[in-house]
């Protein structure tokens, strides 16, 4: 059933936050929360050199995999080569 009173949020919503905010629309919903802390930054780019070099790279792990930022909010995100074969623009 539908909530009384329920707008999906828009992508103009997400325009819309403060800048000091990360905002994601997650099931119609805006949600928002601070910006990560420089700890968390750095360990996210850690993360992505690990995950790009032993996924993307084959240096010490699988290979076969893209690694690219999540479009809305700055995340990480992996393919597999065979599912995405090049990367799309």
């Amino acid at each position: 059933m539908a909530e009384i009173g329920f707008r999906a949020a828009t992508y103009d919503d997400l325009l819309a936050v403060p800048p000091h905010l990360v905002a994601e629309i997650l099931d119609g919903r805006l949600v928002t929360h601070p910006r990560p802390t420089m700890r968390n930054s750095s360990v996210g780019s850690i993360l992505g050199a690990v995950l790009t070099s032993s996924f993307q790279l084959n240096i010490g792990g699988p290979g076969g995999w893209w690694t690219r930022p999540h479009v809305i909010v700055p995340d990480l995100a992996d393919w597999r080569h065979e599912r995405m074969p090049e990367i799309p623009d």
